[in-house]
């Protein structure tokens, strides 16, 4: 058995490990290495000398990063067909409402004069009214929790703004100077 660097795998990165000879494969782990010791593999032009060490342990680590990506990839599986997942409404419907976050963030570089009332008033009470319905619906949306949280802080800023234009939130302090 012998590896050789980078010309087998896709990529050109890794060792290759090719098919034993009968022989071999019925020797055991000790005489593996000791064959292996000593061989080479090619890198380029060049002809190094393999540490067994260096190997196992490049081995180990192409183990563990095998690892880590099956437990990514079992996590991508669980997540997408979670019952929350992007196979259902309660991940789509978060992920559209982010527009009213993303254009309340935009409206914040705008003259306060431009804010209508009527309508950040109208997104403060559908955001928090949505924020009941994400915590109470089963399973809870957490995303869409999150993204109602954010929408209603950013419209009561803009609320805020607005209301400061319009002199409603001055008239208060303009009284309690005067006393």
């Amino acid at each position: 058995m012998y590896f050789k660097y980078g010309s087998e795998v896709p990529g050109g990165r890794g060792y290759t490990v090719r098919p034993a000879e009968s022989k071999k494969e019925t020797q055991g782990r000790e005489a593996f290495l000791r064959d292996f010791k000593r061989e080479s593999c090619t890198t380029g032009d060049k002809l190094k000398v393999v540490d067994t060490k260096s190997v196992i342990k490049h081995h180990i680590v192409r183990i563990s990063s095998l690892r880590n990506y099956l437990l990514l990839m079992a996590s991508f599986r669980a997540f997408l067909n979670s019952p929350v997942g992007p196979k259902t409404t309660h991940f789509w419907g978060p992920v559209a409402n982010w527009g009213f976050v993303a254009a309340g963030l935009v409206d914040m570089q705008k003259p306060p004069e431009m804010i209508s009332g009527n309508m950040t008033a109208a997104m403060c009470i559908y955001s928090a009214l949505f924020m009941r319905f994400a915590w109470m619906v089963q399973p809870r949306n957490y995303l869409l929790l999150a993204c109602h949280v954010s929408n209603e802080s950013v419209q009561l800023y803009q609320l805020s703004r607005w209301a400061r234009a319009q002199g409603y939130l001055s008239q208060k302090k303009d009284e309690a100077s005067s006393q």
